[in-house]
């Protein structure tokens, strides 16, 4: 066996979250006006699923490469976006398909080459879904083959998009996974990265499906990966006309914003589809959850409208949570119970949120609503107000020992975010002194940032120190999440 697939779901998860957005390679370098291959591919990004049909059909016979790989681009897509069993199993079956016929062309092609890179990738990525790790990681080990092997034909633009893409996945592999990936034959350090996924995207031209595409890449990888929360707002707000309207990009800025702490910005981003049908099933999702951020009636609008027309199997636990949350803040403990009883019935949780749904209603299934109203507010971005309402939660009187730990926490994430760094670390040892009664992620959470802000200082000697304390203390949810970013931090210390 070449790789422990445990560990490698923690790589296809991530695999999941970076290319979500991935569309197929340039095939013909010319200009974009004159590139039906771009047209296409734009149409597709877009979300103007009949024009590119059209101009598919019209350019590119049935078994040539173009064709097989934007078909495959337009399925992967629509499987990513709706996230359906059906979608994902419909994809798969092509695949084998397309895969064969790729197989058989890539002698000839360059461009075949690339497809079959990404065609792997994208199996890895639906596979992984589904719990199937064993074909994941063939199909990925595939395209890792592919990519290195022939390196050279692919020329420079491919490359560093796809050994761009790969670098940042395997950068965030959990230390206990490297010894298998090893064994397989995985060498990162010459894959470009981060550098690699700039270049593509600064070198594009303007307007074009790669700089649509390479935007969309880069601003999903600062989200997911960087330890900085507000690096992809900036990135979003640096490049604020470069295709305003597209609704994955709209969607993307909008969880950048959400990420950064600007709720109200993710509001407007995603507001102006709010009216009508929305692009895709989880957007009714994010504006639900933005406006409860904000402690806003409208909350319930989105979240009961995305629940009743999801034609999704993600976000449905979550989904359910989130409106039973706005119900017990508002009174109505009828409906919050039908909803957190909701959650009981549903399909076996996929995703990281729906996990962690059904998580918080077990360990937890009536919420302290004040204590909630405070995580709202810090994960909505109104920090000055989140310790407002701390302060006077705190002088009420009424909280349990492990209560005032979970205030402490939203409290020092506030200050941490603030920049009041050394009021952070106080909130934070606050919450870690109460290691017996706070039992829960918030404990190695707080080790965490307390060594993320040490490191910022420039004290590496402290900040390793609570890293390891992180990894001491981790014997709750967000355990792999949690180890992975003290790993990485303290090989940066290194």
């Amino acid at each position: 066996m070449v790789l422990n697939y445990c560990l490698f779901f923690h790589l296809m998860q991530k695999v999941f979250i970076l290319i979500w957005l991935l569309g197929f390679p340039t095939v013909i370098s010319v200009a974009q006006s004159q590139d039906p291959y771009g047209q296409t591919r734009l149409a597709y990004m877009d979300l103007r699923f009949q024009d590119g049909n059209a101009l598919l059909a019209r350019h590119y016979p049935t078994e040539s490469t173009e064709n097989i790989g934007l078909s495959a681009f337009r399925e992967f897509l629509t499987a990513l976006l709706w996230q359906s069993g059906n979608a994902n199993t419909r994809f798969l079956l092509k695949a084998e398909y397309w895969g064969k016929r790729l197989n058989a062309m890539k002698v000839k092609s360059p461009a075949s080459l690339t497809a079959c890179v990404e065609l792997n990738i994208y199996r890895a990525v639906l596979t992984s879904q589904f719990y199937d790790f064993r074909e994941s990681a063939s199909a990925l080990m595939q395209a890792y083959r592919d990519l290195t092997k022939h390196r050279a034909e692919m020329g420079e633009v491919q490359w560093n998009r796809l050994s761009g893409i790969m670098g940042v996945l395997f950068s965030q592999v959990p230390d206990q996974a490297w010894k298998y990936l090893k064994l397989a034959g995985i060498r990162p350090d010459g894959l470009r990265g981060f550098d690699g996924l700039r270049e593509y995207f600064s070198l594009a031209s303007p307007g074009s499906a790669d700089q649509l595409e390479g935007y969309l890449l880069l601003i999903t990888a600062y989200k997911e990966f960087s330890t900085d929360p507000g690096a992809a707002w900036k990135f979003a707000e640096a490049q604020t006309d470069r295709f305003s309207m597209n609704p994955l990009v709209r969607y993307q800025n909008a969880l950048a914003a959400l990420k950064a702490g600007k709720n109200g910005q993710a509001i407007n981003l995603l507001t102006p589809a709010a009216a009508t049908v929305p692009p895709f099933p989880t957007w009714d999702y994010q504006l639900g959850r933005c406006y409860l951020h904000a402690l806003d009636s409208r909350a319930a609008l989105y979240l009961e409208r995305f629940l009743k027309n999801n034609g999704t199997e993600t976000y449905l636990h979550a989904g359910y949570l989130r409106l039973g949350w706005h119900y017990w803040l508002n009174g109505d403990a009828e409906s919050a119970g039908r909803c957190f009883a909701a959650i009981g019935s549903l399909p076996e949780a996929r995703s990281v949120y729906d996990k962690q749904a059904v998580r918080e209603i077990h360990e937890q299934p009536r919420p302290d609503g004040e204590l909630l109203k405070l995580r709202l507010l810090f994960d909505g971005g109104d920090f000055e107000r989140c310790l407002t309402a701390c302060n006077s939660l705190e002088r009420s009187g009424v909280l349990s020992v492990a209560s005032i730990g979970e205030l402490n926490y939203r409290r020092a994430r506030s200050y941490q975010r603030l920049n009041r760094r050394d009021e952070a670390i106080l909130a934070f040892e606050s919450v870690i002194s109460r290691k017996e009664d706070v039992k829960s992620y918030l404990l190695p959470n707080s080790a965490l940032q307390i060594g993320y802000i040490y490191k910022e200082k420039g004290q590496k000697d402290l900040a390793r120190k609570y890293f390891q304390l992180s990894l001491d203390l981790n014997n709750y949810g967000y355990r792999d999440g949690i180890n992975r970013q003290a790993q990485t931090a303290m090989r940066e210390l290194e």
